[in-house]
């Protein structure tokens, strides 16, 4: 009797152990896949944070293309930097400069009186030089960083005719109150007048040997 119930429980023992066998393998692969959601929403969420910083890098660079932050920030500055341009130039020579934007590009022009005006790019010799002093140093007192204590001009003197050389002194002169020393490098015999202290170099075999005049 017994015997007779064990044959007929074997094919349902059989079929247990065979849904428990599909059992553990849709276990298992129900476990694959919730890894393999778990990384789909890591991907997703990870993929949201590069697309906002994507976003807040693309509005970082359009704030500091040329027209963003920078040209706001020139534009606002301008009108001061052209007043004091003017008023070291109004101390020196007898025209001014207009600076303006067309959107992208400041435009310098030279000014003597409303007739004659033109780009600061057909300026002579000795107005390019007077403007470029005359930038640096008005970009020195407009600007928020730490003041130089002094200033280095290499050449650009022979731009200077027998008419304008006066202009030097009062140059040097406007130069003095605004830094503490001026360094000059010249090979103009004319230049020794308007300074205080000459450095000499000169040429002695080898060497260079320096004396101070």
């Amino acid at each position: 009797r017994l015997g007779e119930i064990k044959e007929k429980l074997k094919p349902v023992i059989d079929k247990i152990n065979e849904l428990i066998t599909v059992v553990r393998e849709v276990h298992g692969q129900l476990k694959v896949l919730e890894r393999s959601r778990e990384d789909i929403v890591s991907t997703m969420d990870r993929s949201k944070e590069l697309e906002e910083l994507y976003t807040a890098y693309e509005y970082y660079m359009e704030a500091l293309s040329r027209n963003g932050i920078p040209y706001e920030l020139i534009s606002e500055v301008l009108p001061a930097l052209e007043s004091e341009i003017n008023i070291i130039l109004g101390q020196m020579v007898e025209f001014t400069i207009r600076l303006d934007m067309d959107g992208k590009n400041i435009n310098g022009y030279i000014v003597y009186d409303d007739r004659n005006v033109w780009p600061i790019e057909l300026t002579s010799g000795m107005e390019r030089f007077i403007l470029s002093i005359a930038i640096r140093t008005a970009l020195v007192n407009v600007s928020n960083l730490p003041r130089p204590v002094c200033i280095f001009i290499d050449e650009g003197f022979s731009a200077l005719d027998s008419d304008n050389i006066n202009s030097v002194f009062m140059l040097f002169d406007y130069l003095n109150t605004q830094f503490e020393f001026v360094l000059i490098i010249s090979h103009l015999d004319a230049m020794r007048d308007t300074i205080n202290t000459l450095m000499e170099i000169k040429r002695k075999g080898d060497y260079s040997k320096v004396n101070f005049v």
